[in-house]
């Protein structure tokens, strides 16, 4: 079974916009970026929190909210 990745932006704990799952977190960002308006890539900016266990940014602050990255096994 494959690792699916979702993106979700959360503004005071409230989930705002959920993606559905796609084959790689890049793909669900720009799915979730759609749906908010633009955004820098997760990574890209001071303060984004890279995991190096997951090798890729799966927790970021953007636009006054959160944007974090799941993976479903």
């Amino acid at each position: 079974m494959r690792t699916k990745f979702k993106a979700e932006y959360r503004v005071g704990g409230e989930v705002k916009f959920r993606t559905k799952y796609y084959d790689t977190p890049e793909f669900a960002q720009a799915a979730l970026a759609k749906r908010t308006g633009y955004f820098p890539k997760l990574g890209a900016v001071a303060g984004d929190t890279h995991n190096s266990h997951l090798g890729y940014c799966d927790y970021a602050p953007r636009l006054g909210g959160r944007v974090d990255i799941f993976e479903s096994l």
